[in-house]
């Protein structure tokens, strides 16, 4: 696999063990570098959970034993005993400006890998979107509870003929040569004589193919589903490991507003999710 540089950006060491499995899977295939990025967050940060003033206290007063320090060393362990190789890189999320420390490690990797947020964890998901936004490059959100053992030898590529969906067709071409097959998926897709054609998909389907890629193409009717369940329910049945799509073809804030397959993919995907802007 033609992947260089790995980032994997990691908040805690039980939650995101994910986030480091998926790192380590993806440097055992390609003999990339990895590096991971240790995102501190202090008790008494506006980012992390809210916590009682007496306990933020408590918490400063202890120093190098402090919980966010304790936290950090036990991932800091944790990524030392890696045949990954981890080189260790932190950042401590105090200001608004955090995220912008965050995105400049990101912009020279090839793929960044972070743990799917949860609906309340706003932390996660801003910082998901921050870096999907302002990076420029892939970013691949992990499951909870992704194992090593699982494998993206079945990738389906969400394809809807939109800029964000060829950037992330583009990008993924690393995961896509080396998967056994790759489903090219459409939901409700029309002809038009400009985006998807006369025959949607089949343009797709016969450059991948073109480069090496075993693919075949699959035209879905969305049958009153959402686009986002559509396509899970599609990528299930063929038991794909990793979904390929664009991130956010609407503009972000309606898609936060009022629901969108973006959103709903970032937020729920049981399937690891590889996403381009």
């Amino acid at each position: 696999m033609d992947v260089k540089d790995v980032l994997a950006i990691v908040l805690d060491p039980v939650e995101d063990e994910a986030t480091i499995a998926m790192a380590e899977s993806i440097v055992a295939a390609s003999e990339a570098r990895a590096a991971a990025l240790i995102v501190s967050i202090q008790l008494g940060s506006s980012f992390a959970e809210p916590a009682a003033l007496s306990r933020v206290l408590e918490d400063i007063a202890k120093g190098p034993k402090a919980a966010a320090a304790v936290t950090r060393e036990k991932i800091a362990e944790r990524l030392r005993d890696s045949a990954a190789k981890f080189e260790l890189r932190d950042v401590v999320a105090e200001s608004a400006l955090w995220d912008r420390a965050v995105i400049a490690h990101a912009q020279l990797s090839d793929v960044i890998v972070l743990r799917r947020a949860s609906e309340t964890e706003h932390t996660r998901r801003a910082l998901a979107e921050a870096v999907l936004m302002q990076s420029g490059r892939p970013v691949l959100l992990t499951p909870p509870g992704w194992k090593r053992e699982q494998s993206w030898e079945r990738v389906v590529v969400a394809w809807n003929a939109k800029r964000e969906a060829v950037r992330a067709v583009n990008d993924a071409m690393p995961f896509l040569k080396a998967a056994k097959k790759v489903s090219v998926v459409t939901i409700d897709a029309l002809p038009t004589p400009s985006g998807h054609g006369q025959a949607p998909g089949r343009d797709l389907a016969a450059s991948l193919a073109h480069r090496g890629v075993e693919v075949e193409l699959r035209n879905v009717d969305g049958l009153g589903r959402s686009e986002a369940r559509a396509l899970l329910d599609e990528a299930i049945a063929v038991n794909a490991g990793m979904i390929v799509m664009g991130g956010y073809g609407h503009a972000r804030a309606a898609e936060f507003a009022f629901g969108g397959v973006t959103r709903e993919l970032m937020l729920g995907s049981p399937i690891p999710l590889l996403l381009s802007h």
